[in-house]
């Protein structure tokens, strides 16, 4: 069984890492794979509890007209890669030492054009389980990612 947060829609069983549909779900309140509508993530902890978090209805259309809004109100933004500014830990919830961050390859579902969702999960190297000395080259998958893949390898 995974070791960190799950969550799924209750519109539907489909199972994702809860910090990653908890962000999708302020974009658009819909399940990223069957386009449900969601009134709820279903947040279950590495214990089996289950704690109803509520969705906020809304739609892609609606979120980037708050962007919208919010460049004409402040101004047009820097581009900045916001996964990479807003980055935390998952063990011990700091963003220093941005060089040793690292931000999980892993795949939870796609676009509604096709491109890939990332997990994206940050963890300091030395902060793992098994901590690492330096910044693996290569891919990189958070220990959740690892579950999965190793849970729904054959399927």
């Amino acid at each position: 069984a995974p070791k960190f947060p799950t969550g799924r829609p209750d519109c539907c069983e489909h199972l994702f890492c809860f910090l990653c549909i908890n962000n999708w779900v302020k974009r658009r309140s819909e399940c990223p794979l069957c386009k449900r509508l969601t009134r709820f993530i279903i947040k279950v902890s590495a214990d089996g509890k289950e704690t109803k978090v509520k969705v906020r209805q809304r739609t892609e259309a609606e979120f980037s007209h708050e962007l919208a809004n919010a460049d004409s109100q402040y101004g047009p933004q820097e581009e900045v890669d916001i996964t990479i500014a807003f980055a935390v830990c998952r063990i011990c919830h700091r963003s220093d030492n941005a060089d040793r961050l690292l931000l999980c390859d892993g795949t939870v579902g796609q676009e509604l054009d096709g491109s890939p969702i990332r997990c994206n999960a940050a963890y300091h190297c030395y902060c793992l389980p098994v901590p690492l000395d330096e910044v693996p080259r290569g891919r990189w998958y958070c220990p959740f990612c690892i579950d999965m893949r190793v849970c729904f390898c054959f399927l």
